[in-house]
């Protein structure tokens, strides 16, 4: 058994062909987009008492503990071969760039607003997908099928654009940015993949991205002051760590070694709807006619985005 397990996740894994999305990949996909939805959430709550680019690295330290005893358990080769450190830094100061934004910016906006614009990094991801990935080009089905999604997006959220001040503005922008260097990274993990294992990537990953924030945090932040360091903020913290950047990550990068960049991104459409529904649960904000069309608009979207 030890040897079929060493050769299931060793990183000549078998990668000629993306599989169609069945029920039951379909399923923990839009499980992941459940946890992935509150992140946002917890990162808001988080950042009551961790500065942003610190929080990133507590958050993926916690991450990268849980990716490393994964990589352990499963007996994961980790080192870097031949050919592979400029594809692996890349990825990491990208990795570093998108949640470093993510962060500044929601410390800056408001968590509605930072989920909707984040909300359009699948559709890039779909459009990179066609020019940079073989065999994963878009139909003028899925195409609509990305239109109406994207549509829902905007009814989901129509009428809460109405920025109170620069600060405001500026959490969007680098919220927007953070989305366009997740698309990047997206599909650049995608097409390096065919090489180098998922959970190896998510490991060197962190490798690069734990210090990286913490030295950021060091030159450009305060101090963590303890008093504010409350049992919600700590919760909320193993949220992001444990839960989003350990558990989600590795499902993330294990079903885009299987199945079409823009397939699955097709489902990430529904980050926004999952996070707008905990948003209300957790930080009681008001269940509105909008919540109702723009989720049938994202479920329709979906279904047309992965049908031929």
């Amino acid at each position: 058994m030890g040897k079929n397990l060493i050769k299931k996740t060793d990183e000549t894994i078998d990668p000629t062909r993306d599989q169609k999305i069945g029920f039951k990949a379909a399923l923990l996909t839009l499980f992941l987009c459940l946890l992935w939805g509150g992140n946002g959430v917890a990162t808001k709550i988080s950042l009551q008492g961790i500065p942003p680019l610190a929080l990133a690295g507590f958050r993926f330290g916690l991450g990268f503990m849980c990716i490393a005893l994964w990589a352990l358990w499963t007996r994961t080769p980790l080192r870097v071969r031949s050919g592979e450190l400029y594809p692996l830094t890349l990825i990491g100061l990208l990795f570093i760039l998108q949640i470093s934004f993510l962060n500044l910016g929601l410390e800056r906006t408001l968590v509605i607003y930072s989920t909707t614009i984040f909300s359009i990094y699948p559709l890039m991801i779909a459009l990179l997908a066609h020019y940079f990935i073989p065999g994963d080009q878009l139909v003028i089905r899925n195409f609509l099928g990305f239109v109406i999604a994207f549509l829902g997006i905007i009814v989901l959220f129509a009428g809460k654009f109405h920025p109170e001040s620069r600060n405001l503005w500026l959490g969007n922008l680098f919220t927007l940015f953070s989305s366009l260097c997740l698309s990047i990274l997206f599909v650049y993990t995608k097409k390096i993949m065919r090489g180098i294992n998922p959970v190896k990537l998510l490991f060197w990953q962190m490798v690069y991205g734990v210090p990286g924030f913490f030295l950021l945090s060091f030159f450009l932040e305060k101090r963590i002051d303890p008093s504010l360091l409350t049992s919600r903020v700590i919760g909320a913290l193993l949220y992001q760590g444990v839960i989003v950047a350990g558990f989600c990550f590795i499902g993330r990068n294990l079903l885009l070694k299987r199945y079409p960049a823009s397939k699955l991104s097709a489902f990430f459409f529904t980050n926004p709807l999952f996070g707008i529904i905990l948003s209300v649960l957790i930080l009681h904000e008001p269940i509105t006619r909008e919540l109702l069309v723009g989720g049938s608009l994202i479920a329709y979207g979906i279904y047309l985005a992965n049908s031929r």
